[in-house]
């Protein structure tokens, strides 16, 4: 069953007129000479029927109900990687989901102006537009650069000229934070952390570096980092891990007299906190800590 789109929501403001999918198909409809033939001589009404399978894929939720939102679109209906369907549970093979998906999303773009907004940044003629040139360059005629290395450097820049920030400044202090500020899908993050990669991979050709930052570029982490857990948490852990590694077994009430060894009692720590990513990055537990006066 789909997940609710009201859950999934993102903060980013739309146009008062284009809030649901019901005004974006009511956009559409306003295309047709003839409403009774919405599809008639309308450039965007063979749009209609993937609205329709986007009902069908919410559980016949009235399209009113759902939100005219790509990010929240994109968390529900997953773009497919390695050639593996993400929604193997909807009625659409593989080949169908991929177009529907990309004529649905088409059809927010268009009527929310994020389609002009796309097509407005990559017109720009600016530092981004100079990289893109000499990236194009070294693929044609046989170049070092594969053509799909371009993708993520296209993404990089929108995200770049959407809040004002140059390649040659990709290195200031700051920049990470800068650039999350101008993410608008839940991709944009890997997609910038590629293109980073690849920057620095490729800044040996002159024509790059030229319009780089003369050191290397910093990259987003591949996870962000979080808040430990409460230091309670963390202190009762370290004590189950020390009375683990002691002699007695508090269970059968005898002695084993095989102590856990000092170095497994590390890899116990990290392994501990290797396993509780998911609540919150810990700092890395030791033999030291667990032997400090405090604990």
């Amino acid at each position: 069953m789909t997940l609710p789109f009201s859950t999934l929501v993102s903060n980013t403001p739309k146009p008062a007129q284009v809030q649901t999918m019901q005004d974006v198909w009511d956009w559409i409809l306003s295309h047709a000479p003839d409403p009774a033939e919405p599809k008639k001589g309308n450039p965007h009404g063979f749009r209609l029927q993937y609205l329709t399978t986007l009902k069908r894929h919410c559980g016949d939720a009235p399209l009113c109900t759902i939100p005219a939102d790509l990010e929240a679109f994109d968390k529900d209906f997953p773009k497919a990687k390695k050639n593996v369907h993400p929604r193997p549970d909807l009625d659409q093979d593989l080949k169908a989901y991929k177009k529907w998906r990309q004529n649905c999303r088409k059809a927010v773009e268009i009527t929310t102006g994020a389609a002009v907004e796309k097509a407005e940044l990559r017109a720009r003629q600016d530092g981004w537009s100079d990289l893109l040139g000499a990236v194009i360059t070294h693929i044609k005629n046989g170049g070092g650069i594969h053509p799909a290395a371009t993708a993520h450097v296209v993404h990089l820049s929108d995200i770049g000229r959407r809040i004002g920030i140059e390649p040659w400044e990709l290195n200031d202090g700051d920049i990470l934070n800068r650039l999350e500020a101008g993410f608008v899908t839940p991709s944009d993050l890997q997609n910038a952390r590629k293109a980073q990669k690849f920057l620095n991979s490729y800044r040996y050709i002159p024509e790059i570096a030229a319009v780089l930052p003369t050191a290397t570029l910093p990259v987003f982490p591949t996870y962000r980092q979080y808040q430990s857990l409460a230091d309670h948490i963390e202190v009762y852990l370290l004590e189950l891990i020390k009375r683990a590694a002691g002699k007695v077994d508090e269970v059968m009430g005898n002695d084993d007299h095989k102590p856990i060894s000092e170095k497994n009692q590390d890899g116990m720590a990290v392994g501990s906190a290797s396993s509780r990513q998911d609540l919150g990055e810990m700092s890395c537990l030791s033999r030291s800590k667990l032997q400090s006066p405090d604990h």
